[in-house]
Protein backbone atom coordinates (compact mmCIF):
# COMPACT_ATOMS: atom_id res chain seq x y z
CA UNK A 1 0.00 0.00 0.00
CA UNK A 2 1.04 3.79 -0.83
CA UNK A 3 2.15 6.04 1.95
CA UNK A 4 0.85 8.67 -0.45
CA UNK A 5 -1.18 8.78 -3.16
CA UNK A 6 -0.03 11.71 -5.20
CA UNK A 7 -1.73 10.46 -8.55
CA UNK A 8 -5.52 10.62 -6.32
CA UNK A 9 -3.99 14.38 -5.76
CA UNK A 10 -2.88 15.16 -8.87
CA UNK A 11 -5.90 13.61 -10.08
CA UNK A 12 -8.48 15.98 -8.45
CA UNK A 13 -5.82 19.27 -8.84
CA UNK A 14 -4.07 19.05 -11.98
CA UNK A 15 -6.23 20.45 -14.50
CA UNK A 16 -6.54 23.35 -12.24
CA UNK A 17 -2.63 23.92 -11.64
CA UNK A 18 -1.78 23.14 -15.36
CA UNK A 19 -4.47 25.73 -16.41
CA UNK A 20 -3.03 28.46 -13.44
CA UNK A 21 0.66 27.54 -14.44
CA UNK A 22 0.12 27.89 -18.79
CA UNK A 23 -1.50 31.40 -18.36
CA UNK A 24 1.49 32.46 -16.49
CA UNK A 25 4.27 30.32 -18.66
CA UNK A 26 1.67 31.87 -22.12
CA UNK A 27 3.37 34.63 -21.00
CA UNK A 28 6.80 33.69 -20.69
CA UNK A 29 7.29 34.03 -17.34
CA UNK A 30 8.47 30.46 -15.87
CA UNK A 31 10.36 32.13 -12.61
CA UNK A 32 9.51 34.26 -10.23
CA UNK A 33 6.65 36.97 -11.42
CA UNK A 34 3.61 38.06 -10.19
CA UNK A 35 2.04 34.25 -8.88
CA UNK A 36 5.41 33.98 -6.78
CA UNK A 37 4.05 37.24 -5.50
CA UNK A 38 0.81 36.38 -4.55
CA UNK A 39 1.98 32.99 -3.33
CA UNK A 40 3.89 34.36 -0.98
CA UNK A 41 1.27 37.27 0.16
CA UNK A 42 -0.93 33.74 0.84
CA UNK A 43 1.81 32.33 2.99
CA UNK A 44 2.35 35.06 4.98
CA UNK A 45 -1.27 35.22 5.45
CA UNK A 46 -1.83 31.55 6.87
CA UNK A 47 1.39 31.93 9.22
CA UNK A 48 0.87 34.70 10.65
CA UNK A 49 4.18 36.34 9.49
CA UNK A 50 4.96 39.38 7.47
CA UNK A 51 7.37 38.18 5.51
CA UNK A 52 8.13 35.64 2.93
CA UNK A 53 10.66 34.36 0.59
CA UNK A 54 10.30 31.45 -1.22
CA UNK A 55 13.24 28.95 -2.47
CA UNK A 56 13.83 26.09 -4.75
CA UNK A 57 13.58 23.71 -1.85
CA UNK A 58 12.83 23.59 2.01
CA UNK A 59 17.00 22.50 2.47
CA UNK A 60 18.18 25.21 0.02
CA UNK A 61 15.96 27.86 2.63
CA UNK A 62 17.58 26.23 5.39
CA UNK A 63 21.02 26.21 4.64
CA UNK A 64 20.93 29.96 3.00
CA UNK A 65 18.37 31.19 6.40
CA UNK A 66 21.55 29.93 8.50
CA UNK A 67 24.14 31.62 6.37
CA UNK A 68 22.26 34.89 6.57
CA UNK A 69 22.89 34.94 10.71
CA UNK A 70 26.66 35.82 9.78
CA UNK A 71 27.97 33.46 12.64
CA UNK A 72 31.66 32.49 13.30
CA UNK A 73 32.81 29.44 11.47
CA UNK A 74 32.06 26.51 13.58
CA UNK A 75 29.44 28.07 15.93
CA UNK A 76 27.31 25.86 17.19
CA UNK A 77 23.69 24.68 16.79
CA UNK A 78 21.61 22.70 18.74
CA UNK A 79 19.78 19.64 16.58
CA UNK A 80 17.94 16.55 17.19
CA UNK A 81 19.38 13.43 16.61
CA UNK A 82 16.34 12.06 15.42
CA UNK A 83 15.46 13.76 12.24
CA UNK A 84 16.08 13.82 8.70
CA UNK A 85 19.69 14.73 7.37
CA UNK A 86 18.67 17.59 5.37
CA UNK A 87 17.96 19.55 8.74
CA UNK A 88 22.20 18.61 9.43
CA UNK A 89 23.29 18.68 6.48
CA UNK A 90 22.08 22.30 6.19
CA UNK A 91 24.15 23.62 9.34
CA UNK A 92 27.38 22.03 8.06
CA UNK A 93 26.98 23.64 4.80
CA UNK A 94 26.02 27.01 6.59
CA UNK A 95 29.64 26.67 7.76
CA UNK A 96 28.29 25.87 11.63
CA UNK A 97 28.33 22.73 13.86
CA UNK A 98 25.88 20.15 14.50
CA UNK A 99 25.23 19.25 18.26
CA UNK A 100 22.99 16.52 18.57
CA UNK A 101 20.84 16.40 21.22
CA UNK A 102 18.41 13.63 22.53
CA UNK A 103 14.33 14.04 21.88
CA UNK A 104 10.92 13.69 23.40
CA UNK A 105 7.86 11.82 23.59
CA UNK A 106 6.50 14.07 20.44
CA UNK A 107 10.24 13.26 18.82
CA UNK A 108 11.05 16.86 19.20
CA UNK A 109 14.41 17.68 20.61
CA UNK A 110 14.30 17.80 24.78
CA UNK A 111 14.75 20.67 26.00
CA UNK A 112 16.40 19.46 29.56
CA UNK A 113 18.34 17.90 27.66
CA UNK A 114 19.54 20.15 25.32
CA UNK A 115 20.43 22.76 27.94
CA UNK A 116 23.55 20.42 29.23
CA UNK A 117 25.18 20.96 25.77
CA UNK A 118 25.02 24.77 25.97
CA UNK A 119 28.60 26.55 25.66
CA UNK A 120 30.17 29.94 25.02
CA UNK A 121 30.13 28.44 21.35
CA UNK A 122 26.67 27.77 21.36
CA UNK A 123 24.57 30.35 19.32
CA UNK A 124 21.23 28.75 17.52
CA UNK A 125 19.03 25.90 18.60
CA UNK A 126 17.43 24.64 15.57
CA UNK A 127 13.91 22.68 16.67
CA UNK A 128 12.75 20.17 13.83
CA UNK A 129 8.82 20.22 14.35
CA UNK A 130 8.85 16.22 13.06
CA UNK A 131 5.63 14.72 12.34
CA UNK A 132 3.57 17.94 11.76
CA UNK A 133 3.66 18.55 15.84
CA UNK A 134 3.99 22.37 16.66
CA UNK A 135 7.26 23.47 18.96
CA UNK A 136 6.61 23.01 22.29
CA UNK A 137 5.27 26.85 23.54
CA UNK A 138 7.89 27.81 25.61
CA UNK A 139 10.89 27.10 23.43
CA UNK A 140 10.86 30.99 22.75
CA UNK A 141 11.40 31.94 26.08
CA UNK A 142 13.44 29.07 26.69
CA UNK A 143 16.28 30.41 23.28
CA UNK A 144 16.04 34.33 24.87
CA UNK A 145 17.04 33.01 28.12
CA UNK A 146 19.83 30.86 27.14
CA UNK A 147 20.95 33.81 24.31
CA UNK A 148 20.01 31.96 21.76
CA UNK A 149 18.55 32.18 18.13
CA UNK A 150 15.38 30.03 17.61
CA UNK A 151 15.67 28.54 13.89
CA UNK A 152 12.66 26.24 13.07
CA UNK A 153 12.75 23.80 10.53
CA UNK A 154 9.14 23.64 10.06
CA UNK A 155 8.86 21.25 6.92
CA UNK A 156 6.52 18.71 7.91
CA UNK A 157 3.90 21.42 9.71
CA UNK A 158 2.93 24.10 7.55
CA UNK A 159 -0.36 24.66 8.76
CA UNK A 160 -0.19 24.36 12.53
CA UNK A 161 0.92 27.59 14.45
CA UNK A 162 4.85 28.33 14.19
CA UNK A 163 7.26 29.54 16.91
CA UNK A 164 8.14 32.64 17.43
CA UNK A 165 12.11 32.13 15.61
CA UNK A 166 14.14 34.56 14.26
CA UNK A 167 12.76 32.54 11.06
CA UNK A 168 10.63 29.38 9.89
CA UNK A 169 11.40 27.21 7.12
CA UNK A 170 8.73 25.48 5.06
CA UNK A 171 9.07 22.98 2.47
CA UNK A 172 6.80 22.27 -0.37
CA UNK A 173 8.49 18.58 -1.22
CA UNK A 174 6.03 15.79 -2.63
CA UNK A 175 5.25 14.29 0.90
CA UNK A 176 4.82 17.94 2.91
CA UNK A 177 1.12 18.78 4.17
CA UNK A 178 1.03 21.23 0.75
CA UNK A 179 3.16 19.90 -1.99
CA UNK A 180 4.44 21.01 -5.19
CA UNK A 181 4.69 18.06 -6.63
CA UNK A 182 7.82 18.88 -7.16
CA UNK A 183 10.28 20.82 -5.26
CA UNK A 184 10.11 24.22 -3.29
CA UNK A 185 10.32 25.77 0.08
CA UNK A 186 10.34 28.97 1.87
CA UNK A 187 11.92 31.17 4.72
CA UNK A 188 9.27 33.43 6.91
CA UNK A 189 9.56 35.41 9.13
CA UNK A 190 8.72 39.11 11.16
CA UNK A 191 12.42 40.47 11.02
CA UNK A 192 12.44 43.11 8.61
CA UNK A 193 16.56 42.04 8.33
CA UNK A 194 15.99 38.54 8.11
CA UNK A 195 13.41 38.76 5.59
CA UNK A 196 15.59 41.41 3.60
CA UNK A 197 18.65 38.16 3.26
CA UNK A 198 16.34 35.69 2.73
CA UNK A 199 15.00 37.56 -0.59
CA UNK A 200 18.41 38.67 -1.53
CA UNK A 201 20.01 35.37 -0.94
CA UNK A 202 17.84 33.09 -3.20
CA UNK A 203 19.20 34.88 -6.21
CA UNK A 204 22.83 35.20 -5.81
CA UNK A 205 22.50 38.01 -3.51
CA UNK A 206 20.36 40.36 -5.98
CA UNK A 207 16.94 41.54 -6.46
CA UNK A 208 16.79 41.25 -10.31
CA UNK A 209 19.78 40.13 -12.41
CA UNK A 210 21.17 42.90 -13.17
CA UNK A 211 21.25 44.48 -9.72
CA UNK A 212 24.75 44.29 -7.85
CA UNK A 213 25.70 41.36 -5.60
CA UNK A 214 24.69 41.97 -2.13
CA UNK A 215 25.43 39.47 -0.29
CA UNK A 216 26.86 35.66 -1.38
CA UNK A 217 23.72 33.30 -2.06
CA UNK A 218 22.72 30.83 -4.01
CA UNK A 219 20.12 30.19 -7.01
CA UNK A 220 17.09 28.91 -5.55
CA UNK A 221 13.68 29.92 -7.30
CA UNK A 222 10.40 27.49 -7.58
CA UNK A 223 9.41 27.09 -11.31
CA UNK A 224 6.03 28.43 -12.14
CA UNK A 225 4.53 25.24 -12.21
CA UNK A 226 5.64 24.30 -8.87
CA UNK A 227 4.22 27.95 -7.51
CA UNK A 228 1.22 26.87 -9.23
CA UNK A 229 0.60 23.91 -7.65
CA UNK A 230 1.51 25.28 -3.88
CA UNK A 231 -0.70 28.09 -4.72
CA UNK A 232 -4.12 25.90 -5.63
CA UNK A 233 -3.07 23.16 -2.67
CA UNK A 234 -3.21 25.56 0.02
CA UNK A 235 -7.38 25.83 -0.83
CA UNK A 236 -7.02 22.06 0.29
CA UNK A 237 -4.51 22.45 3.55
CA UNK A 238 -7.05 22.47 6.02
CA UNK A 239 -9.30 19.60 4.58
CA UNK A 240 -6.29 17.55 4.33
CA UNK A 241 -5.02 18.18 7.69
CA UNK A 242 -8.91 17.36 8.89
CA UNK A 243 -8.66 14.20 7.03
CA UNK A 244 -5.42 13.23 8.27
CA UNK A 245 -6.47 13.90 11.95
CA UNK A 246 -9.62 11.53 11.70
CA UNK A 247 -7.39 8.79 10.06
CA UNK A 248 -5.05 9.57 12.61
CA UNK A 249 -8.14 9.28 15.52
CA UNK A 250 -8.76 6.23 13.96
CA UNK A 251 -5.47 4.65 14.67
CA UNK A 252 -5.72 5.27 18.11
CA UNK A 253 -8.67 4.02 18.70
CA UNK A 254 -8.23 0.69 17.28
CA UNK A 255 -4.75 0.05 17.68
CA UNK A 256 -4.65 1.32 21.75
CA UNK A 257 -3.26 -1.70 23.86
CA UNK A 258 -1.70 -3.27 20.56
CA UNK A 259 0.97 -0.77 19.92
CA UNK A 260 2.44 2.29 21.33
CA UNK A 261 2.38 5.96 19.97
CA UNK A 262 4.04 8.87 19.25
CA UNK A 263 2.62 11.92 21.22
CA UNK A 264 1.03 14.75 19.69
CA UNK A 265 -0.38 17.99 19.84
CA UNK A 266 -3.68 19.13 19.26
CA UNK A 267 -3.07 21.31 16.48
CA UNK A 268 -0.85 18.95 14.75
CA UNK A 269 -0.27 18.22 10.98
CA UNK A 270 -0.56 14.53 11.25
CA UNK A 271 1.65 15.10 8.28
CA UNK A 272 3.33 11.18 9.93
CA UNK A 273 1.54 9.05 12.02
CA UNK A 274 4.05 7.38 13.71
CA UNK A 275 3.26 3.75 16.18
CA UNK A 276 6.49 2.27 17.74
CA UNK A 277 6.51 -1.66 17.86
CA UNK A 278 9.26 -4.23 18.50
CA UNK A 279 7.86 -5.77 15.21
CA UNK A 280 7.25 -2.55 13.13
CA UNK A 281 9.29 -4.87 10.33
CA UNK A 282 5.87 -6.60 9.67
CA UNK A 283 3.86 -3.89 9.82
CA UNK A 284 2.39 -1.72 6.89
CA UNK A 285 4.49 1.12 7.25
CA UNK A 286 7.27 3.15 5.92
CA UNK A 287 10.79 3.49 8.41
CA UNK A 288 11.65 6.87 9.37
CA UNK A 289 14.36 7.00 9.73
CA UNK A 290 16.40 3.85 8.95
CA UNK A 291 19.62 5.53 9.22
CA UNK A 292 19.93 8.63 11.92
CA UNK A 293 22.25 11.63 10.98
CA UNK A 294 24.62 11.41 13.92
CA UNK A 295 25.74 8.23 12.48
CA UNK A 296 26.05 9.27 8.55
CA UNK A 297 29.59 9.11 7.28
CA UNK A 298 29.87 13.09 7.58
CA UNK A 299 29.30 12.66 11.38
CA UNK A 300 29.73 9.30 12.59
CA UNK A 301 28.93 9.81 16.45
CA UNK A 302 26.96 8.05 18.89
CA UNK A 303 22.95 8.11 18.39
CA UNK A 304 21.33 9.41 22.20
CA UNK A 305 19.57 6.93 24.44
CA UNK A 306 16.20 8.05 23.53
CA UNK A 307 16.80 8.50 19.94
CA UNK A 308 18.13 5.04 19.47
CA UNK A 309 14.65 3.33 21.26
CA UNK A 310 12.61 5.17 18.91
CA UNK A 311 14.49 4.34 15.95
CA UNK A 312 14.55 0.97 16.36
CA UNK A 313 11.13 0.56 16.94
CA UNK A 314 9.13 3.22 15.22
CA UNK A 315 7.53 2.97 12.05
CA UNK A 316 5.16 5.61 10.11
CA UNK A 317 1.44 4.57 8.91
CA UNK A 318 0.26 5.39 5.98
CA UNK A 319 -2.18 8.57 6.65
CA UNK A 320 -2.93 10.06 2.99
CA UNK A 321 -5.74 12.20 2.45
CA UNK A 322 -6.46 10.38 0.08
CA UNK A 323 -6.61 6.98 1.42
CA UNK A 324 -9.87 5.35 1.48
CA UNK A 325 -11.25 3.83 4.54
CA UNK A 326 -10.98 0.05 3.38
CA UNK A 327 -7.44 1.27 3.19
CA UNK A 328 -7.29 2.31 6.71
CA UNK A 329 -9.25 -0.82 7.70
CA UNK A 330 -6.19 -2.77 6.17
CA UNK A 331 -3.62 -0.96 7.81
CA UNK A 332 -5.17 -1.53 10.82
CA UNK A 333 -5.55 -5.62 10.17
CA UNK A 334 -2.18 -5.44 9.04
CA UNK A 335 -0.84 -3.81 12.40
CA UNK A 336 -3.08 -5.91 14.57
CA UNK A 337 -1.99 -9.30 12.81
CA UNK A 338 1.73 -8.53 12.83
CA UNK A 339 1.39 -7.18 16.37
CA UNK A 340 -0.10 -10.97 17.54
CA UNK A 341 -3.52 -9.14 18.37
CA UNK A 342 -6.15 -10.03 15.00
CA UNK A 343 -9.30 -8.63 14.87
CA UNK A 344 -12.06 -8.70 12.34
CA UNK A 345 -14.42 -6.76 13.92
CA UNK A 346 -15.64 -3.67 11.94
CA UNK A 347 -14.15 -0.01 11.47
CA UNK A 348 -15.92 3.02 11.73
CA UNK A 349 -13.33 5.98 10.49
CA UNK A 350 -13.12 9.13 12.70
CA UNK A 351 -14.98 12.14 11.32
Amino acid sequence: MKSFNLDRHWNEVGSTVNDLANHHMKQGVFQRGELTEHLEQRICEITNRKYCATYGSGTAALTQGLRNLNLPKGTEVLVPAYTWISSVSAITLAGLKPVFCDVDAFYHIDLAKAESKINSNTRVLLYVTLLGNPAVSNVGEWCKNHLLHLVEDAAQSFGAPLSDATFSMLSFSPTKPCTSFGSGGAIVTNDDEVAELATLGRLHGKRTNSDVTNILGVNSVMSTQEVASVFVNLDYLDGHQQRRKNIATTYYKELAGVVEFARYRESSTYSKYVIRHTNRDSMPGTVHYPVLPPTEKPYQQAVPEMSAQLQSTSITLPNCAYMTNAEVEQVIEGVKAAAGTVDKSSYTISG
